[in-house]
């Protein structure tokens, strides 16, 4: 090779203008041209800053210029110990993050955070461990979280958390930032250790809580690593158990003595923060079941304030399930939970409620975004719902709660369990649990939720005087059945057009105060 170095730097960028114009010989040539250029440089011995950019930017072109070929992964890895510790030169940073994208995007990204860890291990400048992560900050927004192995990364961090230099500190930090922002709670129970120094943890936090979680930020990847296809980044769901006291079972049952009670109140707290803890990511398993079945003895806990906590730690567990299990456990669980709406004290009450809501909504909505629900958990709550409308006590804020689901709602046989139930509210003595009452019913007649039929058998053999008193809303309500344009089917404008107007503006004002003036 020419010794001059104008002459090798000239020589180089034909090489890169001929990979980057064929477009598809990066892969082919991958393994030939990390040995030549590796020959014509002692084994990468360059002491010249432009030659050693030049052997870079070829590499680069060589791994953005691919083709069907799949690059060396041996010569990848031979680029990576060679340049790896390049980060810490200002003059030669931009180039080696290229490569670390590049291979990234024709490799994976998790075979280059793999190697280069081992690179970093050996690599004392503070510069070099910045620039990576920052590198890493931005690669997760490009390839998105699923291209990486999200644990492998978190235990990285945690050590560059611990190093002397306040800018590498920063930045791992910011990495677990961007991988909360599209991840979310769920991520915080490996993102924090129990024996991490409390600095780094309210730091953790401070970050978690600015960057905020934003679910569609996994859409906007830009680019794809073949790792983004075999779910590397999945997040593993955590064993209640793991994060519990191996006599919690024992504790939420303990009944003898005076002060058992205080040891049923931590377990069902500890039940409660290790759903916290998991980011609501648990994993369905049999023990789990004798957990729910212990904290459902509690709901009649002869300790009075015990009983909102138990039916809110059910919540929290039917909450951190998939979609299917937790469907099964509200099963298991649904007719216990209403009990708690029975109650004469309001905050068992107002617990039953928020529990219930956790169950079809879950618990991890990003601040400021409404509640994706669960319809299939509403259908399961629909039957039990319709029984425990028979108590007078929480009338009103089981009603307020359904009527704030009515989009959710699937019409059929499960709302038709409903129409009685709800003729029966609307004989209340009081005034705004027969308005919402009301209210319900009617929109779910315009809505098509439950048949003409189901109201006629609902109010046939009602006494005469009741009939009498209900029968300008049951007229209304046939009059205006199926006319709401949401459950019109596609194509069937309602031809009614006042009374779908006369639905969409239903005062929902009405329901919320206790004083409704009486309709003469």
């Amino acid at each position: 090779g020419s010794s001059k170095w104008q002459e090798k730097v000239e020589a180089l960028s034909v090489i890169e203008r001929r990979l980057t114009e064929a477009k598809t010989l990066g892969g082919v040539y991958s393994a030939p041209l990390v040995t030549y250029l590796s020959s014509q440089t002692s084994g990468f011995k360059i002491s010249n800053i432009n030659t050693l950019k030049g052997v870079i930017a070829v590499a680069v072109a060589a791994a953005q210029n691919c083709g069907d070929e799949k690059f060396s992964r041996p010569a990848a890895w031979e680029l990576l110990k060679q340049f790896g510790d390049k980060l810490s030169d200002k003059k030669t940073k931009d180039l080696v993050q290229s490569l670390l994208t590049s291979l990234s995007e024709c490799i994976s990204p998790l075979f280059v955070v793999k190697r280069m860890k081992n690179v970093l291990d050996k690599v004392k400048a503070p510069v070099a461990h910045t620039y990576y992560l920052e590198w890493l900050k931005d690669a997760v927004k490009e390839f998105s979280f699923g291209a990486f192995p999200i644990q492998f990364i978190a235990t990285f961090c945690q050590e560059e958390m611990e190093n002397k230099a306040a800018t590498v500190r920063t930045a791992a930090i910011e990495v677990m930032g961007a991988f909360y922002h599209q991840i979310g709670p769920k991520l915080v129970s490996f993102a924090i250790s129990d024996d991490m120094k409390p600095q780094i943890k309210s730091l953790l936090e401070a970050e978690f809580a600015k960057v905020g979680h934003d679910p569609s930020a996994v859409s906007k990847a830009t680019r794809q690593g073949e790792g983004n296809i075999s779910g590397v980044g999945a997040i593993p769901r955590q064993d209640i158990f793991s994060l519990l006291d191996k006599n919690i079972l024992a504790e939420l049952t303990l009944v003898e003595g005076k002060n058992s009670w205080q040891n049923r109140k931590a377990a069902i707290e500890a039940v409660i923060s290790a759903c916290e803890k998991s980011g609501h990511y648990l994993e369905y398993n049999k023990q789990v079941l004798e957990l729910v079945k212990a904290l459902k003895g509690r709901i009649n806990d002869t300790q009075a304030n015990l009983k909102p906590l138990a039916v809110g730690a059910i919540g929290h567990i039917i909450a951190s399930f998939e979609s299917e299990p937790g469907n099964k456990t509200l099963k298991q669980t649904a007719g216990s939970l209403l009990l708690g709406l029975a109650d004469n004290k309001k905050p068992m009450r107002d617990a039953t409620v928020a529990a219930l809501q956790m169950a079809v909504a879950g618990c991890n909505q990003a601040s400021g975004e409404s509640p994706t629900v669960d319809a299939n958990m509403l259908t399961t709550l629909v039957s039990p719902i319709s029984e425990a409308l028979a108590n007078v006590v929480g009338r009103q804020e089981l009603l307020t709660w359904l009527m704030s689901h009515l989009e959710n709602l699937k019409g059929g046989e499960s709302c038709a369990e409903l129409v009685g139930p709800l003729i029966v509210c609307m004989q209340d003595k009081t005034a705004s649990v027969r308005a919402v009452a009301e209210q319900l019913l009617t929109a779910l007649m315009a809505r098509a939720a439950v048949t003409k039929g189901a109201l006629d058998k609902a109010t046939r053999d009602l006494p005469p005087a009741t009939k009498r008193s209900l029968q300008t809303a049951i007229d209304k309500m046939m009059s205006i059945h199926g006319t709401s344009r949401r459950a019109a089917p596609v194509g069937k404008q309602s031809s009614d057009l006042t009374a779908s107007v006369e639905i969409a503006n239903i005062d929902t004002s009405a329901y919320m105060t206790e004083e409704v003036v009486e309709k003469s």
